[in-house]
């Protein structure tokens, strides 16, 4: 095969992969649509896939008459499979990825005590499994 033939042949497949449409959501703005849909409310979301783009972490606040204390409601959707796979709500925190398949959810605390650290007010939690653990105990088994 000469040169041209080669080049005629790596033409028609980069014009086949521009041109072939996935069904799977590939913006923020698709993942947007699927928080309005899951929850029915039309409000302000933010989502992020995690390291591997497999998985989408949605959120959004619920509580936006006093901004000093956050809630959110939010959903962890595999992208692949095309399905919501965890969904939880939190009071006074947040929440973000810690890992590809765990995600991080802190507590704002009240009055802490002496021994006490943020470590105590975290969690990390397998979006697959729903196993929560406490970070600081978290951080221990790792080290082990």
């Amino acid at each position: 095969m000469n040169k041209s033939g080669i080049y005629s042949i790596i033409i028609m497949v980069l014009i086949l992969n521009a041109c072939s449409k996935s069904n799977q959501p590939s913006s923020s703005s698709d993942y947007l649509e699927l928080a309005r849909q899951k929850y029915g409310i039309d409000t302000d979301y933010s989502c992020l896939e995690n390291a591997n783009k497999k998985l989408v972490l949605c959120k959004y606040q619920t509580n936006k008459t006093d901004l000093s204390i956050k809630s959110w409601s939010f959903f962890v959707y595999q992208i692949e499979k095309k399905e919501y796979i965890f969904q939880e709500s939190i009071d006074k925190g947040g929440v973000k990825w810690y890992s590809e398949t765990e995600i991080e959810i802190s507590k704002t605390p009240g009055t802490m005590t002496r021994d006490e650290t943020m470590l105590d007010y975290a969690w990390i939690i397998d979006v697959f499994t729903g196993k929560k653990t406490k970070k600081s105990e978290y951080l221990k088994q790792k080290k082990l």
